[in-house]
């Protein structure tokens, strides 16, 4: 097998689900072996002022004499990742890591000279949304935690491509196997010519019309306040769809729970590490198989009762059915939402509180955006 095979037995995957174009990819394997970072050598970064000499934004444009053609095999460039961390640990990569947080601060063009450490932290902080990039570890097998997105900053070239909705340039993210390491792939989706501008679909993917708007709002502000932030019951479907129905035990097959004494130990079989690492007592075994358990303390959602009532009469589990309800987010809020009065819906004008009282405010960011991103301005606008 040679090293091209290797490289796609690895990476195939990535390659077609990000939609890089077969013809480059001999040329991005070469690359990411050498790591070469080679985009200055066909693109430069501009400066742009208005009429009166005022710094308005950023460009990058092609500098190459023969411009960029699309079929060019050689037409694909690896973009550094200047920063990258989960949220919880921002703050204080920002304190420990030498220089980090002025090379931030001039990416986003704070004032570095003028700010204390302090506030710079805080200017990063706040503007690092207009400039981060995500993406999530694929291994099911991970824990919850792990599974958390990764966010990252392009370094300062890629920061600097701007956005637009005929972009000339696709930007994805790939992570290099042999390596363990990330880099973004920039390539091209329409030949250009020496001066033209490098842009990017930030959006990408996203084709509805309202839904582009609003999360384009960090570098394109706009009024949403006539948008209704009225919650409203979602339909069957939302319950329904992407969740296998759950089905009941049958009671009458159950049978007593064991006996713990006498040298007779309940048997736990666990796929969660902390139940694993910190079941001490000495009543419980822990063991690798299910077939022998007593209980099965599960961290994925379990639905077929009625065949675990039937197959292990004698086994529990650490769920119940239908239990999503107050387990998963988006649901407990609906159903706590049904707590409302006849006749009391809607948000206050004046106070903006929103039905149950008791309720925090809770809308479900992959159904409700536009109601949310209204109900903020508003708030914000009082």
């Amino acid at each position: 097998m040679n090293e091209f095979d290797v490289f796609l037995g690895f990476h195939r995957p990535q390659l077609e689900s990000a939609g890089v174009p077969q013809h480059l990819w001999l040329s991005l394997m070469q690359k990411l072996k050498n790591e070469v970072v080679d985009a200055g050598n066909s693109f430069g970064i501009m400066q742009l002022e208005d009429d009166a000499g005022n710094l308005t934004g950023w460009s990058v444009i092609v500098t190459t004499e023969n411009g960029v053609d699309i079929y060019d095999s050689q037409q694909i460039y690896l973009i550094d990742h200047a920063w990258t961390y989960t949220f919880q640990e921002a703050k204080g990569y920002l304190q420990q890591v030498p220089g980090l947080l002025e090379r931030m601060a001039t990416l986003m063009e704070l004032d570095v000279e003028g700010s204390t450490r302090e506030e710079l932290m805080d200017g990063v902080l706040h503007e690092m949304w207009k400039f981060n990039q995500t993406y999530q570890l694929g291994n099911i097998e991970a824990s919850a935690e792990e599974k958390l997105p990764v966010w990252y900053i392009l370094d300062e070239f890629g920061s600097r491509v701007q956005h637009s909705h005929d972009p000339s340039f696709r930007m994805v993210p790939f992570f290099y196997i042999p390596t363990q390491m990330s880099f973004t792939l920039l390539w091209p989706i329409k030949s250009l010519e020496q001066g033209d501008e490098v842009t990017r679909d930030y959006v990408e993917n996203v084709h509805d019309e309202l839904l582009r708007k609003i999360r384009l709002l960090p570098w394109e502000p706009a009024d949403l306040t006539d948008i209704s932030a009225n919650q409203t019951e979602p339909e069957e479907a939302f319950f329904t769809s992407s969740r296998r129905n759950e089905t009941l035990p049958d009671h009458e097959r159950l049978e007593p729970i064991p006996t713990i004494g006498g040298g007779n130990k309940l048997k736990v079989f666990a796929n969660y590490i902390y139940v694993k690492d910190y079941l001490k007592d000495s009543r419980f075994e822990i063991v690798e198989n299910q077939e022998e358990a007593d209980i099965l303390w599960l961290n994925n959602h379990f639905k077929d009762y009625k065949t675990f009532s039937e197959d292990s009469p004698r086994k529990f589990i650490n769920q119940f059915p239908y239990e999503s309800v107050i387990t998963i987010k988006d649901f407990l809020a609906i159903v706590c939402r049904r707590d409302q009065l006849e006749g009391e819906l809607g948000i206050g004008v004046v106070s903006m509180d929103t039905l149950p009282r008791w309720l925090p405010t809770t809308y479900n960011l992959t159904t409700e955006l536009p109601q949310f991103v209204s109900y903020f301005q508003q708030r914000e606008s009082k």
